[in-house]
């Protein structure tokens, strides 16, 4: 299994490192205006008083952490499946990192090989005395059930479901925010002290949640890809509502960190990578470019972490 995730994965990284003859001229990202911006958040509204039917259904303990593997209830009918880990080390009650995993990918390829070599952030936070929170996507890890056992990379560039993906986007905000409040419930977790981590779509998630939901402290998103006209994305027009850079204006001076590649060209170019930062509403801000593509080295590992250590 995990030599077909090494594989779907170096596909994913090829297929966002050839650069288009479209994309010579360098995209110009355009935020939405407060109207529209009020008309999308609406999107990521959920019921609270729906019951979360929360259930711990494996426990996992090491020298290290305890990880419980838990499920409750989705977005309409789905279960929502992911790992709440506390660490050893420190005192209670902790602060927590979200962790959002990007495309073909899930929750456990923070622990279980070289992901972004994500898993150091992982080891490190655990370390720190940070709790950690990871959820599947939907369609994902051991929800792939709901994409018939396919790779979810097939809804997106094999039969270019932009919807269907637009849609995923959308469900794992709600997911996470549903995740958070489950949290509030956890005598463990210090809730004014949040923080999320997102890689390739996992950081578009992070940058929305981050802005529709003020529980979010900060965010280290890593090699967010821009939301562009694309043969498998809806017209431009359809796709600001889960546009990293719809979300921006929101911040509201939380600290940022973005973290990219400077070889990504597919995902996001040095260019647009920029425009995004600039468009971030916060004093306390940063954004670090790798010499890499899509998958970062592993010195991110290091400021990754720092970062949160600074701000929660």
């Amino acid at each position: 299994m995990k030599q077909i995730n090494r594989i779907c994965i170096v596909f994913i990284i090829i297929l966002f490192s050839v650069p288009l003859a479209a994309q010579e001229k360098p995209y110009q990202l355009k935020p939405v205006g407060e109207e529209v911006y009020v008309a999308i958040v609406q999107f990521y509204q959920y019921d609270r008083q729906l019951p979360l039917d929360f259930r711990i259904v494996e426990t996992v303990k090491t020298k290290e952490y305890i990880r419980e593997k838990f499920v409750f209830r989705g977005v309409g009918n789905s279960r929502a499946v992911g790992y709440l880990t506390l660490p050893v080390s420190g005192q209670p009650p902790y602060p927590c990192v979200l962790q959002m995993h990007g495309l073909n990918v899930s929750k456990d390829d923070f622990w279980e090989f070289e992901y972004h070599h994500a898993e150091l952030v992982t080891q490190e936070l655990l370390k720190s005395g940070f709790a950690l929170l990871g959820l599947d996507m939907p369609h994902h890890g051991e929800r792939s059930y709901e994409n018939d056992f396919e790779p979810a990379v097939a809804i997106l560039f094999e039969k270019r479901l932009g919807y269907r993906f637009r849609d995923m986007i959308v469900q794992t905000v709600i997911e996470y925010r549903r995740a958070l409040d489950y949290l509030a419930t956890r005598e463990e977790i210090d809730t004014e002290r949040i923080g999320t981590l997102g890689y390739s779509i996992g950081s578009v998630v992070s940058f929305i949640i981050t802005g529709v939901d003020d529980r979010i402290q900060t965010t280290v998103a890593c090699v967010a890809p821009t939301m562009k006209p694309r043969p498998f994305l809806p017209e431009e027009k359809y796709i600001s509502g889960i546009a990293a850079h719809t979300f921006t204006g929101a911040v509201d001076d939380r600290p940022f960190l973005m973290l990219n590649g400077e070889k990504d060209d597919f995902n996001c170019t040095v260019s647009e990578a920029n425009q995004l930062f600039e468009l971030i509403d916060s004093d306390k801000k940063d954004i670090i470019f790798f010499n890499s593509g899509h998958c970062l080295p592993e010195e991110h590992a290091q400021k990754a972490v720092q970062w949160f250590r600074d701000y929660l």
